[in-house]
């Protein structure tokens, strides 16, 4: 426990489902969280997870928002030492050739332009705090494509790239002193459904194999390094 004890997140997308997961996992660890998601039902998690946590609805397509997020952060709790990048979408189960190019355009702000967004608000965070730890939580999609869904493989390929591009980016990592990270997860699709079975039974083991395609998502309890 304790583990994240005076650090400061900020995660997407945690009105329900692994978002919600990993601010209770991070408060749970000592850090203070601040969640977004673009549902004010992620407020009453807030609310539950007391004077730690704080929420801010948040488009996190939209770049001022994104700006209005770190501040917000940072004049309740300080500095940002880890950002998630959890909120994203399916987008519409339909065949390629029905695929409106509107639909297409918001997945890709919402499963990618987002990250980018974040990744250059929080950073000069990050800096002031002297480094910092952003995870991309993309999904078992980024290896195999759904059948039904031409979005999904691209979207998550996207997200993988994403935090590499961060790790090679030299450009400011070479002007600051500190430790910054970037890593990705990919967690396998019954990995919600099961954890919300775990937690109601008070216990049991994953299906054989769930976690070999994935490394794994913070809901599992298994967290990537973080500063």
């Amino acid at each position: 426990m304790n583990r994240l004890s005076g650090k400061t997140a900020i995660i997407t997308g945690a009105a329900q489902g692994m978002g919600a997961a990993h601010a209770r996992m991070f408060v749970e660890e000592g850090a203070k969280v601040l969640i977004t998601d673009i549902s004010d039902a992620a407020g009453p998690l807030a609310d539950e997870l007391g004077a730690n946590a704080l929420f801010v609805r948040h488009d996190v397509t939209d770049e001022a928002g994104w700006k209005r997020v770190v501040q917000e952060a940072e004049a309740r709790f300080g500095t940002v030492n880890v950002l998630v990048n959890n909120a994203g979408i399916l987008g519409p189960i339909v065949p390629t050739v029905e695929l409106s190019q509107a639909d297409f355009l918001h997945v890709c702000a919402v499963n990618q332009l987002s990250l980018f967004l974040g990744m250059q608000a929080v950073i000069p965070s990050m800096v002031r705090a002297g480094g910092g730890s952003i995870v991309n939580i993309s999904s078992i999609s980024g290896m195999v494509s759904i059948r039904g869904t031409p979005m999904s493989l691209r979207r998550e390929q996207v997200r993988r790239e994403r935090h590499d591009e961060v790790r090679g980016d030299r450009t400011w990592q070479g002007r600051h002193q500190g430790e910054f990270r970037a890593s990705g997860l990919y967690p396998h699709a019954d990995d919600a459904r099961w954890h919300r079975r775990r937690r109601r039974r008070g216990g049991g083991r994953h299906p054989a194999g769930a976690h070999r395609r994935s490394p794994g998502s913070l809901e599992s309890g298994r967290l990537p390094r973080l500063r």
